[in-house]
């Protein structure tokens, strides 16, 4: 190899982070300038072979929406493959958003740039923040082969995931990447990053001497001898001059020199594939010194992750299945249009230095409309997708005036608790204490509040808005034993006594039902007992300490304070008791440094001058309802911090007994194991990890999850008991890259709000997919549901789009295709086991296929008896297209 003569492939590329250290409008203002620069190169230099167009889509959109005259020039040089672009609609953070997500960018970008020409057949993470292991599934989902990424490899050798091959762990530029599944793309890491050929000198002699010394340094990590020169970098303008330099000293350099692209390089490399290091999994860092990955932003500007999380489970988990009956049941158009725009919207806010909460405050402020624009827009798709359905359910069936259908988009039955509002005639007599709920003949534990009068409206479709007042009634119930991706219809009177069981018990300090105790120690910790192990845990116990990092890493204050609530006692009242839940209020006062002095703080830009110690005080007052509910699995937790100092970090912390060396972290279709103890060259004080859902521990005899709803950072302690963190809030003063950029609003003073749940479970495989599933339908919120008068109708009071059956798979999406009047269903196994899935497809679906993530069809499913049977093997993703009966 080192004799071999090298080809030296330069790609031209600027990656152009949509929104980072000035907002959206002012980067695009730069990409304007860009696109005209580099329209006019190519119009006037056929030396300038190809432009790589960062991955994604967007910027085509972003570009044209100034500029829409460019478009037919933007078309001719795409045909001509001079620019290349796509798959992405964004670059995302892959592990900040969950696995849907990450196939809807994919999906959405692909529509994007298939509207202007080809589209790029390379994945491309040039800067993510760490790649997920589930991503070489995704791309091969998509018929993609090969990837470009930046973040993550690092030597390893006799890890958990190790092979055995001989080329497992070897740190080389071109690599074989696995998902868990086996699923294998080719790939380019940027081990000299994605600049390394950056502004090569004009005159001859200098970029001969550049050039040569780029060519010593890739050939160093090299094990192919095609090179990957990258020229270009963050919101780099593009060298124009670069395709001229390379014809000029072609002829006298040693080596061959060819202005490239992704493709034309890939091709070259892949003949040396048996050279390549081979990496399984994802891809976090987890072998190197615990800064790179910048783990941290997992937990700056939380509420960014809450809204998040709230988008994507109304698209996902409400709004989209609730289209497909619609559509099915109801004969309603598609709103296709309008799904699209909810997602793009979202997309937007999912670039890694945007959701990462890494910007400066004008980014994340017009995140948050982004955000509010989706729950705006979707909650009326959602009311009309509800409406179009439920006007043929056979509501009046249950034999009451009123009626509350739930709906249930997992692939297990659920028993989730619901709220709705029952609205009544506003000189209505009726009580709270009279209105009941059931199912069937059985009473259900219902709380309910009366609101008294309130205004409301309704815009009809046909005549003018109609306002009117109401006496409306909140209930909040566990909808029990809601069929799997169906729906069910409880009754509801007013005229009655409720009568219902429950299987809570209140005790002084504590409660209780069939599965949980929970008591209340005088400082305010919670220990919870499972009563089906005997085993204990203790929660409740908060934890503030000082941070002199940045929006990207946490760096314990030189203050060395840490303020916990264990030992200190509390104000405890149970504040809810009713049937239905038993809710405990845990009242903390923590006293705590205020923040930074004047010298360390960035308000003006500047680095830090100070000792790194904080100065003065501030009270926080942290307040925790814990509410255990009849029937229920868990402890559900709802935690209000009022916020009032600065630069610190607050967490929750959860002591146990289980016994081991590795946690579970659920992410992108996958329930990740990662090692507790990092390897001996990490230097991070602490190994931070990210989450979507939820994380926990297990061994042989018990188990523990931690489900959060939008919560997405964790750490399991290196203090001998395994002690479970986890991060409710982290406030920082500063963005600091190539600059420092301050940034107070990151501090998010105020009053925040988290919720979270502590889910024990057995060691049997039936009681761990019980937490979890119970985890998964807590990180969705409340379920769908409507409330109103009953009447009659086609379709059943209780039904399902299809009957399934089986076990360890997860849903992850049913909607309608993209370009067929089909129903995609999609499912995934993030277990180690394989598992098989049975469906019924009734009477609404007469076919059904196997296809790819990209909806294309790969086989036609054997149907007898209108029944079929898929296999979803270990980690596997499985989609299913669901063709409607004729």
């Amino acid at each position: 190899m080192e004799n071999e003569k090298k080809t030296l492939h330069f790609i031209s590329h600027s990656h152009w982070d949509r929104e980072w250290y000035m907002p959206f409008e002012a980067h695009r203002y730069k990409l304007v300038e860009f696109f005209d620069r580099l329209l006019a190169t190519l119009d006037t230099d056929p030396s300038f072979k190809s432009f790589h167009l960062d991955g994604q889509a967007i910027v085509l959109e972003d570009y044209l929406e100034i500029r829409p005259e460019m478009r037919e020039k933007l078309v001719k040089y795409i045909a001509d493959g001079r620019i290349v672009i796509g798959p992405w609609y964004i670059l995302q953070d892959e592990y900040l958003v969950d696995g849907e997500s990450n196939v809807r960018n994919m999906l959405v970008g692909r529509q994007v740039a298939a509207e202007f020409g080809p589209v790029s057949d390379t994945g491309y993470f040039p800067d993510a923040f760490g790649n997920i292991g589930q991503a070489p599934q995704i791309l091969r989902g998509f018929g993609i082969d090969t990837v470009a990424f930046g973040r993550g490899t690092s030597p390893r050798r006799g890890d958990r995931l190790d092979t055995g091959e001989e080329n497992y762990g070897k740190w080389v530029t071109e690599v074989r990447w696995r998902s868990p599944d086996g699923s294998e793309v080719l790939g380019t890491t940027f081990l000299q990053w994605y600049n390394n050929a950056n502004e090569i000198p004009a005159d001859p002699e200098k970029a001969a001497s550049r050039i040569a010394r780029i060519r010593d340094s890739l050939e160093a990590c090299s094990v192919a001898p095609d090179l990957l020169c990258m020229n270009g970098c963050d919101h780099q303008p593009v060298q124009t001059d670069i395709g001229q330099i390379i014809e000029k000293l072609a002829p006298t350099f040693p080596d061959k020199l060819i202005h490239s692209n992704f493709k034309d390089y890939f091709d070259a490399i892949r003949p040396y594939r048996d050279r390549f290091g081979i990496f399984v999994g994802e891809l976090d860092g987890e072998y190197g010194d615990g800064w790179n990955t910048l783990a941290n932003t997992a937990s700056a500007r939380i509420y960014l992750k809450q809204l998040n999380a709230a988008c994507e489970h109304m698209l996902e988990q409400r709004i989209e299945p609730l289209s497909v009956y619609s559509f099915l049941d109801a004969g309603d158009e598609p709103r296709r249009d309008y799904f699209r725009y909810l997602w793009k919207t979202l997309l937007k806010n999912h670039p890694h230095d945007s959701i990462c909460g890494c910007s400066v405050d004008p980014v994340h402020r017009e995140m948050v409309s982004r955000f509010e624009k989706v729950l705006a827009a979707g909650d009326e798709v959602e009311k009309s997708e509800t409406e179009a359905f439920m006007a043929v359910v056979d509501t009046a069936s249950v034999g009451s005036e009123y009626a509350v259908t739930v709906f249930n988009p997992h692939a297990f039955v659920s028993s989730e608790p619901v709220t709705v509002c029952l609205d009544l005639p506003e000189d209505t007599d009726v009580a709270a204490g009279q209105i009941t709920v059931t199912d069937g003949d059985t009473a259900i534990p219902v709380d309910v509040k009366d609101g008294g009068v309130v205004f409301d409206y309704i815009l009809p479709k046909d005549r003018f808005r109609v306002p009117f007042n109401v006496r409306r009634f909140t209930l909040t119930f566990a909808a029990k034993d809601i069929p799997a991706l169906g729906y069910k219809t409880f009754a509801v009177r007013t005229d009655g006594e409720s009568k219902a069981g429950s299987d809570l018990t209140l005790y002084r300090r504590g409660m209780m039902n069939r599965r949980l105790k929970v008591t209340f120690a005088p400082d305010g910790s919670v220990t919870v007992v499972d009563r089906k192990t005997r085993a204990s845990f203790v929660t409740g116990i908060f934890e503030d300490t000082g941070d002199i990092g940045d929006e990207y890493v946490y760096i314990e204050a030189k203050d060395g304070v840490r303020v916990s609530t264990e030992g200190v006692r509390a104000k405890i009242a149970c504040v809810a008791s009713t049937p239905a839940a038993i809710t405990f209020r845990v009242t903390h006062t923590m006293t705590v440094p205020a923040g930074l002095s004047d010298k360390d703080r960035s308000h003006d830009g500047r680095e830090r001058e100070g000792d790194g110690c904080r100065v003065g005080e501030a009270v926080l007052t942290v307040t925790a309802d814990y509410t255990l509910r009849d029937g229920a699995d868990r402890l559900d937790v709802k935690t209000v911090i009022d916020n009032t100092a600065e630069n610190h970090r607050l967490v929750v912390l959860t002591k146990n007994a289980v016994e081991g060396d590795m946690l579970l972290a659920e992410g992108q279709f996958d329930i990740v194991e990662r090692p507790i103890t990092p390897w001996k060259g990490w230097k991070n004080p602490t190994k931070p990890g990210k989450m979507t859902t939820f994380f926990g521990l297990a061994d042989a005899q018990k188990g523990i999850l931690m489900a959060t709803r939008g919560l997405c950072e964790y750490e399991v302690l290196r203090d001998g008991a395994n002690t479970m963190s986890l991060t409710l809030h982290r406030g920082v003063d500063r963005l600091h890259d190539w600059g420092v950029f301050p940034t107070p609003e990151a501090q998010c003073r105020g009053t925040l709000t988290v919720e979270y749940a502590v889910l024990p479970f057995a060691a049997s495989r039936i009681d761990r997919e019980r937490a979890e599933n119970s985890a998964y339908a807590f990180a969705a919120g409340a379920p769908a549901a409507f409330c109103a008068k009953t009447h009659a109708g086609t379709k059943p009071a209780e039904g399902a789009l299809i009957g399934i059956g089986g076990t360890g798979f997860v849903a992850s999406a049913m909607k309608l295709a993209e370009e067929r009047d089909t129903v995609i269903f999609r499912v995934f196994n993030p277990h180690s086991y394989d598992t098989k899935m049975k469906l019924s497809l009734g009477e609404r679906f007469g076919a059904a296929y196997l296809v790819n993530l990209g909806e294309e069809r790969q086989k036609k499913l054997a149907v007898r008896n209108g029944k079929t049977t898929v296999s979803v093997p270990a980690k596997k993703i499985v989609t299913v297209e669901l063709v409607p009966a004729e």
